[in-house]
């Protein structure tokens, strides 16, 4: 099995070029206007896996992880995006100073997930986004994923919870895609698959769950 938390296999777990990550990033990101013009922080960037969508999205990207093997790849894979080491439970940028707050696949590994909302929220200029998605606990394959992996799953109604707390309004909660990166090579070429998909996520029942939400 390949660890999913070592820079070195992080790559190959990811399948960083499956459409899974392609479709996820389009559906979170959908609200958030005028991209060129914004400066956007991630946090929990990994290897890049997401970064490679947003240093083509917006105007500035600065990508944050705490692991330092992670934003040493980041870092020469995505030479656009600043890279640097940081914690989103404390980050270390100014009040009001950015446009987006995003990460993907990363409160399920912080202890205080508060935290990271209350961060975003002191970080973000007013009207500001803050964008975070998740394993969903109500799809029974990531449960089962998130099990094997002694990782939690999260919930649209603990994400709602978290941002209100930090004063931030609720834009979207939702749940996106029916696939894993590992089986898009399939799924790309089933006729039908992605009405079947559109009907998991109305049911909440897609493999992760998101949250955008405004300052």
């Amino acid at each position: 099995m390949l660890d999913p938390t070592k820079a070195a296999t992080y790559q190959q777990f990811r399948n960083p070029d499956s459409s899974f990550h392609r479709d996820k990033y389009a559906s979170i990101t959908k609200l958030i206007p005028n991209r060129k013009s914004l400066v956007a922080v991630e946090v929990g960037s990994g290897t890049g896996i997401y970064t490679k969508f947003m240093v083509k999205d917006f105007g500035k990207v600065i990508a944050t992880d705490i692991d330092a093997g992670m934003t040493e790849q980041a870092s020469r894979l995505f030479p656009q995006a600043e890279v640097i080491i940081a914690d989103g439970q404390k980050m270390p940028f100014q009040d009001n100073s950015v446009d987006v707050v995003m990460g993907v696949s990363t409160l399920h590994h912080i202890p205080d997930r508060y935290a990271v909302f209350r961060e975003a929220a002191r970080i973000l200029k007013p009207g500001g986004y803050v964008v975070f998605c998740e394993p969903n606990q109500y799809n029974p394959m990531t449960a089962l994923c998130q099990l094997w992996y002694r990782e939690p799953a999260l919930t649209k109604a603990q994400l709602r919870r978290y941002a209100k707390k930090a004063g931030l309004h609720i834009r979207k909660l939702g749940t996106t895609l029916l696939r894993s990166p590992g089986i898009t090579k399939i799924t790309d070429h089933i006729p039908g698959f992605r009405l079947i998909e559109r009907l998991a996520e109305a049911a909440n029942l897609g493999v992760s769950v998101y949250v955008v939400a405004q300052k």
